[in-house]
């Protein structure tokens, strides 16, 4: 047989593996802390963060049988292919300064900043052109090479207050000011002979700085109260804040090339999305302190939550903001020492009630059913777990460690395009861990096993790529990856 796959980037590891799926991802970090103590009641704290990272994946992908080809030939219909390549440099720095004064009062300032350049070069096969024979100037079989390069700068300044009010209450709040700036420049240095006409951008496109800024103050309190030793009750005000961007997802054609028609790139933005709300709960120890019960009830107000879907007639994603998703629900939390040495146990249970609250339709044409009262995506209203583990000295510098968790999902709707999306019914998951290693931690050996009964379930779902207008709904169903046992060891300086 011949090669799956012709020629590719030359700097592309897809090269010479005969078209076979596969990933590689390299990640290299490193942090660094250090403390200052300024006097007996003032702390400096330093922690600068590095980041490198290096991926590639090749995936090909067929939904659509055989059509005719040249000399009697059968292509593949429906197919396609991408070899993404992402590249990732990030630089972060924050100093915080801290009180801790004999009097009511104590404080928090800090300082956050963070650059970084995020790269994603793809070459696609998008719209089966190269089936008709290479790219006549390069031998290239593929349809084009796109990148996307995005340079982000974020600056925040926050601080907090801490005020005993009494012996047993206590007031704290804070405040964070955030400006982040994002400047993305997208170019097609490839683009097959055959597609260079109206409805694709010319290769050596270069879009130029497409920039997007936004700012946010985001303030916080909380009420605290010790009943006793062994209570604490608290309510707490939240806000929060998660920047906008560009979307990477345009092809040079359909949204790439008609915003290169028009200059305006505008519709490649999706907005902030903040949040509002509020919880209330309490935290206590019971039975001297060998059992643990804590519960939190909270509300949550999202707007302009970002969501990411994809259009299957222009195989293309999108990233846009819904109007409102509201959320609501209780978490319970138990841990038990039981009177076996070692041997602890533990259960958390949660409810959750998630539904959009304002109108949200999908953008590109996705989808023109407004989703405004639809629960969301991605939310069971039930899920918990049970679990234990137990640590067996084995001499004074090795310990045996045994643990197992059983988890309870009770099902979710798995996209975010029409009142009817796939839902995902309940399902129960099982994960083992058996370990051993020095009590103090210096080193560990573990055997870790996650979904031991091979339960398979869908994660998102979607419209089948190349899907025709009107001809029916198939679906691409996203699962997750079934039993994985795997080893690994830990060492600690």
């Amino acid at each position: 047989a011949g090669p799956l796959a012709g020629p590719v980037p030359g700097n592309s590891p897809a090269d010479g593996r005969n078209g076979v799926p596969f990933g590689e991802t390299e990640i290299w970090f490193g942090r660094l802390q250090f403390d200052l103590d300024l006097s007996d009641t003032l702390t400096l704290t330093s922690v600068t963060g590095l980041l490198n990272m290096d991926s590639i994946d090749f995936d090909s992908y067929s939904y659509g049988g055989f059509i005719p080809g040249p000399n009697g030939t059968r292509l593949p219909g429906g197919a396609g292919a991408s070899d993404p390549i992402n590249t990732l440099e990030q630089y972060s720095q924050e100093l915080r300064l801290a009180s801790d004064f004999d009097g009511a009062i104590n404080f928090m300032l800090g300082a956050f900043y963070e650059d970084r350049t995020f790269v994603f070069d793809t070459s696609q096969q998008g719209v089966n052109i190269s089936f008709l024979g290479p790219d006549p100037v390069t031998g290239f079989t593929y349809d084009w090479d796109k990148i996307h390069t995005t340079k982000t700068e974020a600056l925040s300044f926050f601080g907090s207050v801490m005020i005993d009010l009494t012996d047993k209450l206590e007031l704290s709040g804070g405040v964070r000011w955030t400006d982040e700036t994002k400047i993305q420049t997208i170019s097609v240095p490839y683009l097959h002979t055959f597609l260079q006409g109206p409805g694709f951008v010319q290769p050596g496109f270069f879009s130029g700085p497409i920039r997007f800024a936004d700012d946010n103050l985001s303030p916080e309190a909380t009420l605290r109260y010790q009943a006793n030793d062994d209570l604490n009750i608290f309510a707490s005000f939240k806000t929060g804040f998660k920047s906008g961007g560009i979307d990477n997802s345009a092809l040079p054609s359909n949204s790439l090339s008609q915003a290169a028609l028009s200059g305006d790139f505008s519709s490649l933005i999706f907005d902030s999305e903040s949040a509002i709300g509020g919880e209330a709960g309490f935290k206590s120890q019971w039975a001297g302190r060998s059992f643990t019960l804590n519960a939190t009830a909270y509300y949550y107000v999202f707007k302009d939550l970002q969501v990411q879907n994809f259009n299957a007639e222009t195989v293309q994603f999108a990233t846009s903001n819904a109007g409102e998703l509201t959320t609501k629900g209780v978490d319970l939390e138990t841990r038990w020492i039981t009177p076996v040495d070692g041997l602890n146990i533990s259960a958390n249970l949660s409810y959750l009630d998630a539904e959009y609250t304002d109108a949200f339709i999908q953008p590109l044409g996705i989808s023109t059913v407004d989703l405004n009262g639809r629960r969301g995506s991605q939310a069971p209203e039930w899920s918990g777990n049970f679990a234990a583990d137990w640590t067996v000295p084995l001499s004074d510098s090795l310990e045996l460690f045994l643990s197992g968790n059983v988890a309870y999902n009770d099902g979710y709707i798995t996209d975010e395009a029409t009142l009817n999306d796939f839902v995902q019914p309940s399902f129960w998951t099982i994960d083992s861990n058996v370990a051993i290693g020095h009590p103090d931690g210096k080193w560990k050996l573990s055997l870790i096993a996650t979904n031991l009964t091979d339960e398979i379930f869908v994660i998102t779902s979607g419209g089948r790529p190349f899907l025709e207008p009107g001809v029916g709904d198939d679906l691409v169903l996203t699962q997750n990856r079934g039993r994985q046992v795997f080893a690994e060891i830990s060492f600690r300086f």
